[in-house]
């Protein structure tokens, strides 16, 4: 609306006055800078509804009715997503494992490099797609917990069971196959590779899509404009199953699986 009630009818203002300057100062213009104006009235009139719509399709996509938001709240459905300045990730429970699944995305040379530094891997990016891994490890608590990230940091959501199978299979979508395990990770290769605008954040939002979410991964490179679109999806869930604070991840685990995260194994 502010677009319509102040920023559109001030600019075309300025603009009329402008044009009212330029006559004044150089008559001999005065046809050429008339033509000019009409033009461009013209062209405005058509693009803006034009460029308006368009901005309200990038940024206010439409959730997929049939994969979310879930009817119900069903824990074995979930998924978190935490997210900071730097980096985003995904956890979800798996029953089997007695665990939660937890995925990153980043360039191999920061997860696999002797000294990364993390503005020589920016700086790579920027000129050209660098190697990715994947990260996978389960835990017994989900990342969020484990790193003490602030809970209006992490945001946790109810799927449906295909859409819950939907995210796993983007997750797996471009993995190659198995490179190491350091620690409580395995590695894979990830096929797209790393890059400014192929990052943790668009890995993380196109996950989030294949499941159902209204979200655009063009938009969710960034993380400012990443986190908007999940206050925005966690409103939308809000409307059809009520709120609900973040509450710590339920223990999966029964007493068989009551072992260090480093024991478990996918």
């Amino acid at each position: 609306m502010l677009l319509f009630t102040y920023i559109y009818p001030r600019t075309l203002e300025r603009l009329r006055y402008l044009e009212q300057v330029i006559i004044a100062r150089y008559p001999v213009l005065r046809k050429w800078v008339s033509e000019s104006f009409r033009l461009f009235w013209r062209f405005a009139i058509r693009a803006v509804p034009v460029l308006v719509v368009f901005f309200l399709w990038l940024a206010f996509p439409q959730p997929d009715l049939e994969l979310w938001p879930a009817k119900e709240r069903d824990d074995r459905f979930m998924v978190y997503v935490s997210i900071d300045d730097y980096h985003s990730c995904i956890n979800f429970p798996d029953y089997s494992l007695g665990g939660y699944q937890e995925w990153h995305m980043g360039a191999k040379e920061w997860y696999l490099g002797n000294d990364p530094n993390v503005w020589e891997v920016v700086t790579k990016s920027l000129a050209k797609k660098t190697s990715a891994v994947l990260r996978f490890g389960v835990f017994l608590r989900p990342y969020w917990e484990r790193m003490k990230i602030p809970s209006d940091k992490v945001f946790h959501f109810w799927l449906t069971e295909k859409g819950v199978s939907r995210m796993v299979t983007a997750l797996h979508k471009n993995r190659g196959h198995e490179m190491t395990r350091e620690g409580n990770f395995w590695y894979f290769p990830y096929l797209r590779g790393y890059h400014l605008i192929e990052n943790c954040n668009s890995f993380t939002s196109s996950v989030l899509i294949a499941a159902g979410l209204p979200m655009r991964e063009i938009l969710g490179q960034e993380g400012v404009s990443m986190a908007w679109q999940l206050r925005r999806c966690t409103a939308i869930q809000n409307e059809h199953l009520g709120s609900q604070r973040l509450s710590p991840g339920p223990l999966l685990a029964t007493a068989s699986l009551l072992v260090k995260d480093h024991e478990l194994s996918p």
